[in-house]
């Protein structure tokens, strides 16, 4: 059996081109195109502050801008980890002739996404200056440190969801599924505060939970961040990310009679 030739390239440039191919690929014929992706997280967001606001009877001038953090942080990992579970699948015929490695097809998934929910954040810094919350954009490093976080944990999951969708296409539908439970799990929609005392520790076991809740305080409602939750949260992206690196690494090498 004749092997694959390896890639004699710059990593970085086939990176590019990769994350660059993606990123045409998905807006190509597209009439909105780039445009939709930033509009859909708004125009989702104007359906449930109109619903929630209505059903749970807020009356928080600062419910609106919690709510559309909250929705840009979850559709950034939702989209990310739905692009990551198809990776490799997607670019099985280059996984087949060039050998290179395979983590760069995890990256770009990742990339893309952060390119979509950067634009997004900027458009909600516009809503933020509206809105004059009692957060301070002094504070958009200790925000970046928390996206940072939540990319990790991303990455670290993608090495796990993409090996399981090769061998398991029903994985899409079940992810999809337990996106939409997370979103629930969540203080998205609602304040963490309505959640009873006794079960606040136990959501904020969540990882989403501490990094959206941590988000809003940073930046919105004025308050200290929390380095605990903070410290927690890393540790926990930092092993989901190794064991995730360790179990894509022990699978990759027979990914290719799944294809």
């Amino acid at each position: 059996m004749m092997s694959k030739p390896k890639f004699s390239g710059n990593i970085w440039d086939l990176f590019y081109e990769l994350v660059r191919t993606d990123f045409v690929l998905r807006y190509h014929n597209s009439l909105l195109g780039f445009i939709w992706v930033l509009l859909k997280p708004f125009l989702i967001f104007a359906i449930m502050v109109t619903v929630f606001s209505l059903a749970f009877k807020i009356q928080d001038r600062l419910y609106s801008l919690n709510l559309l953090l909250g929705l840009l942080i979850y559709s950034y990992f939702a989209e990310a980890t739905l692009r990551g579970i198809t990776s490799l699948t997607e670019k099985s015929t280059i996984i087949l002739k060039v050998n290179f490695p395979k983590a760069i097809a995890i990256l770009t998934s990742v990339v893309n996404s952060f390119i979509s929910f950067f634009f997004g954040f900027l458009a909600f810094l516009g809503f933020w200056f509206w809105v004059k919350p009692d957060g301070s954009l002094l504070n958009l490093p200790y925000f970046f440190l928390l996206v940072l976080i939540l990319t990790i944990l991303i990455i670290g999951l993608n090495f796990f969801l993409s090996i399981g969708y090769t061998k398991l296409k029903d994985l899409l539908s079940i992810w999809e599924v337990l996106l939409q439970l997370l979103l629930y799990l969540s203080p998205i929609i609602y304040p963490l505060s309505y959640v009873p005392a006794k079960y606040q520790s136990l959501f904020l076991l969540n990882p989403m939970a501490v990094i959206i809740t941590q988000s809003q305080a940073i930046l919105i409602t004025g308050q200290v961040i929390d380095w605990w939750l903070l410290g927690y949260t890393l540790m926990l992206a930092i092993v989901v990310l190794i064991v995730g690196r360790i179990f894509f690494q022990g699978q990759i090498k027979r990914v290719n009679d799944n294809f």
